[in-house]
């Protein structure tokens, strides 16, 4: 058949596929229909995407204005620079030893553990339900109470707020690449799903990727509208690293109010998050037992993508760090104190994460009043149990867990973290477009492929650190 004939019969296919559908959905009251006819063909690289639609034209055209002349070119292309280049490099990145001084060597393990709960979060959160067998049967994870750390992976977030810093101009490069490998993820794959899952991330990004670069994306919160929607997180822990400021200055010369300035802001984040909760008429948290799209965007344009609803976390970690700067050694003399404040870390961040058990597993529904007391101090309240688990670790009181933590083979990885976050969703997304069969949903089958993306995530993320 001629191409374009071919592609005459495919509208025309698609057009009896739609009529089918809605005689038969009709009686059902839901409006169903064929997206598109899917077939093998060339997928071309639309390379004038990389530059988000700019015209670049008149810049090329000066030769004084380009850096790749022919002598430099010769350089760079270099076979012994670059040899040299990615050695040093990659000495840098396996390099353990750290230098004399204090160095919260803990925070290494927290990154890494962090990301791969983050990952596997979404390892469920990306799965297509059109690719698993049974859905039904995954209703039931609610009510699994050791599941509730998956549902609840969202306060990992919380935990990068309070234990790292600002490292946006140092990923800012990666961050670029990653925006423009999304532009030309289309002839990764093909199939039945390819379109429909990809599409969600590359549509957006032909559009709205300024708003990445100016991090304001996190003010967005469909997936229309939003250029890689996980990249909320960079915007919004940017917009907190300015907001500091107003915190910094002043404890540089008036500590007490500096500190009594952060102490304002903890409780503020936790008021305000109550108030929009209150007004907006939000669940406590993404609830499992509550899993309509509307809700879950309604939750993230007024809450969890908002930098208010993550001050707290920021605070606490900011007032960790500077609680070892001022007295770098604190000791706890008492071994009743030491083991009263491990036992408040550990109740705070266990109610935190599993006090939505209740409400997850369903059918009732949270009371309102409780729901939005949790909902305004979850954050905060996760937090305090990590910083406290820092303190410890960082002057030498974290016993077992410090030397986990502190782990040799952590201080690489570890390194990956953020390239890792920015590069995991395009992996999975990726993944999950190919699929040409249902899966059982089944724990065993997401922790297998979760390992899968764990390791290719950072491994992406490696060559991309030797390459930037």
């Amino acid at each position: 058949m001629p191409q374009t004939g071919g592609f005459v019969f495919l509208r025309m296919y698609l057009r009896d596929i739609n009529q089918v559908t809605q005689l038969l959905t009709k009686s059902l009251s839901i409006n169903a229909k064929a997206s598109r006819c899917e077939i093998k063909e060339e997928n071309p690289t639309e390379f004038h995407k990389l530059f988000c639609h700019a015209d670049s034209k008149d810049s090329i055209r000066h030769e004084d204005s380009t850096c790749f002349t022919t002598n430099c070119f010769q350089q760079c292309c270099d076979p012994n620079v670059s040899t040299v280049l990615l050695n040093n490099k990659f000495q840098k990145f396996k390099n353990t030893k750290i230098s004399s001084g204090r160095h919260l060597t803990c925070l290494h393990g927290i990154r890494f553990l962090t990301i791969s709960w983050i990952i596997l979060g979404h390892t469920y959160y990306f799965a297509n339900p059109q690719t698993v067998q049974n859905l039904r049967k995954a209703l039931n994870f609610g009510k699994d109470f050791a599941f509730q750390a998956v549902i609840n992976a969202n306060l990992s977030v919380d935990t990068f707020s309070a234990s790292v810093d600002c490292l946006i101009w140092r990923i800012y490069p990666l961050y670029l690449v990653v925006l423009l490998f999304t532009c030309l993820i289309y002839p990764i794959g093909y199939g039945p799903l390819w379109y429909d899952t990809i599409s969600k991330f590359v549509e957006p990004c032909h559009k709205y990727w300024w708003r990445n670069l100016l991090f304001i994306n996190n003010l967005y919160s469909s997936e229309e509208n939003t250029c890689l929607l996980h990249t909320w997180y960079i915007a919004a822990d940017f917009q907190l690293y300015l907001a500091s400021l107003i915190v910094i200055l002043p404890i540089l010369r008036w500590p007490k109010f500096g500190l009594s300035m952060c102490g304002f802001f903890i409780i503020s984040s936790s008021f305000l998050t109550a108030i929009v909760s209150y007004i907006t008429q939000q669940k406590p948290i993404m609830l499992y037992s509550h899993p309509d799209p509307g809700e879950k965007e309604y939750y993230w344009l007024y809450i969890y993508f908002q930098a208010y609803a993550h001050t707290g976390p920021y605070c606490i970690g900011f007032l960790a760090g500077y609680l070892l700067a001022t007295t770098p050694d604190l000791k706890f003399s008492r071994v009743k104190t030491l083991v009263a404040g491990w036992v408040a870390a550990f109740i705070c961040s266990f109610s935190a994460l599993y006090g939505v058990y209740e409400w997850n597993k369903g059918p009732d529904e949270p009371n309102y009043w409780i729901g939005l007391l949790y909902s305004s101090v979850n954050r905060s309240i996760w937090t305090l149990g990590v910083a406290w688990m820092i303190v410890c670790c960082a002057t030498g009181q974290g016993g077992i867990v410090n030397h986990i933590l502190s782990w040799d083979a952590f201080i690489p990885l570890s390194r990956l973290t953020y390239g890792a976050y920015l590069i995991h969703p395009l992996v999975q997304m990726s993944v999950y477009g190919n699929i040409r069969t249902l899966m059982p949903p089944d724990h065993f089958v997401a922790v297998w492929i979760f390992f899968g993306h764990l390791c290719t995530s950072f491994g992406i993320a490696f060559i991309m650190s030797m390459a930037f």
